[in-house]
């Protein structure tokens, strides 16, 4: 009989949860989140919850990510089309990982073991930067940058003008 494993990588929960997008940009970054720590599994916590937590840790990462790459686009330096591909693929992959309704409701169910407050208060600290991505419309500016022919020459991106047009501030 084999044995159970107790930990899992965060490749490996995003190859599970979105293999597509994580085969694209392993391809791109095949060293790509090499260094963070493998996660325990907790066998007294069901599968689905399990699931869920490891795929919004995940999420987390790759959002970060993605959010960072998409701030370099207002460098010069980065408008080309290598960093135009990578960064799409780390868009496409945080935009699979991003945790449904369903699964944020296992995640606060985890939390309030640990975390005092109501499910809004939890769902505000947990979900915070996914929240604040789709409140800023940061989803709406990338969908303008990847509408650009990366591979026209010169290509070039008017972040600010960009940014300005699709995006809102958000407290």
């Amino acid at each position: 009989m084999a044995e159970q494993r107790n930990t899992v990588t965060q490749s490996e929960i995003a190859a599970n949860h979105c293999a597509a997008e994580w085969a694209k940009f392993e391809a791109l970054n095949p060293e790509a989140w090499n260094n963070f720590a493998p996660v325990e599994i907790d066998p007294d916590i069901d599968t689905a919850t399990t699931e869920a937590f490891d795929k919004f840790g995940a999420a987390a990462i790759a959002l970060d990510d993605y959010v960072g790459s998409f701030i370099g686009f207002a460098d010069a330096k980065n408008q080309n089309p290598a960093y135009f591909t990578l960064t799409r693929t780390k868009y496409d992959l945080a935009m699979c990982l991003i945790p449904t309704e369903a699964e944020r409701d296992l995640i606060v169910e985890l939390a309030r073991s640990t975390i005092d407050g109501s499910d809004d208060e939890i769902q505000a600290i947990l979900f915070k930067a996914f929240d604040q991505f789709d409140c800023m419309q940061i989803a709406d500016a990338s969908d303008a940058i990847f509408s650009l022919n990366p591979s026209s020459q010169p290509f070039s991106i008017d972040f600010a003008e960009i940014t300005s047009a699709h995006m809102i501030a958000c407290n």
